[in-house]
């Protein structure tokens, strides 16, 4: 039996929906807007689902904003949408098919009511770098048990023949940056991980990570720093690998060397008076 389907016009763009047991389900979208918060009613009828490949492909969006009475995302509902870099999800349990945010490879935040900064970069994570969406879930996530499945997954993924290693250091990285709920004993893990793999290893897998990232380049430079993973012995190599393309990121790793050293100096000073 086919099933009805209505437009919605908006400033924002066309929604074509259905109604089923008084709900709206959004089946596609027609639009150019970056910024897109999807309405909390169409007739007066809630809007409870997004329906499978509803926004798939979309070239224009964003920012993804879903409305309170969503209970149901579909399969790839925003999958292949290339700008898509934030989502904020109602603070409650979903419904999440599979795929959702598949080859959407901007994505960094999914965030809901009340969710922390480096919470929002894990959730993005789950679904962009681990595949894993049970972990999309706004009730449970940032309890302990959350962390602990995700770093869980973490460690799976680390050992999955179809991940190779650019993948994996890129992983440790990013959860080393974004560290709520990370217990010690991964921790060392992923800081040992990482000292194995930067400039002058044999292999350079966390350093190239850096060379090529964009939006996190600075906050991972920062977690090598800091884990002693560019030293006295690897720094000036590090320096000279970096090109004409990276001069921004040469000028930062010297200013956070700087700031290290003055920092060590004064220590050594405190320790002698």
């Amino acid at each position: 039996m086919l099933r009805e389907t209505y437009k919605y016009e908006t400033t924002n763009g066309i929604y074509s929906y259905i109604i089923e047991n008084n709900k709206v389900s959004i089946t596609s979208y027609e639009g150019n807007t970056t910024s897109l918060p999807i309405p909390h009613q169409i007739a007066e009828i809630p809007v409870a689902r997004i329906d499978r490949k509803a926004f798939m492909g979309n070239r224009y969006l964003q920012h993804i904003t879903l409305p309170d009475s969503i209970e149901q995302i579909g399969d790839w509902a925003f999958s292949r949408c290339n700008t898509l870099q934030t989502v904020v999800l109602p603070n409650r349990e979903l419904s999440i098919g599979k795929q959702v945010f598949q080859k959407s490879e901007s994505l960094s935040e999914i965030t809901f009511p009340g969710c922390r900064p480096g919470l929002a970069k894990l959730l993005a994570a789950s679904v962009t770098m681990l595949d894993v969406e049970y972990l999309l879930n706004p009730e449970q996530a940032g309890k302990e048990k959350w962390y602990q499945n995700f770093d869980n997954m973490c460690g799976k993924q680390a050992d999955c023949i179809r991940r190779q290693s650019y993948e994996k250091a890129r992983l440790a990285l990013h959860r080393l940056t974004y560290d709520d709920g990370l217990s010690e004993e991964v921790r060392k893990y992923l800081t040992e991980y990482v000292r194995q793999r930067t400039v002058g290893c044999a292999d350079e897998s966390v350093w190239k990570v850096v060379k090529d990232e964009i939006t996190e380049q600075k906050a991972y430079c920062e977690v090598l720093v800091s884990l002693n993973a560019l030293h006295e012995n690897n720094f000036d190599e590090a320096l000279e690998d970096l090109d004409e393309n990276h001069i921004e990121l040469k000028a930062f790793l010297m200013q956070k060397w700087q700031e290290r050293n003055a920092e060590s100096n004064v220590w050594d000073t405190l320790s002698l008076e």
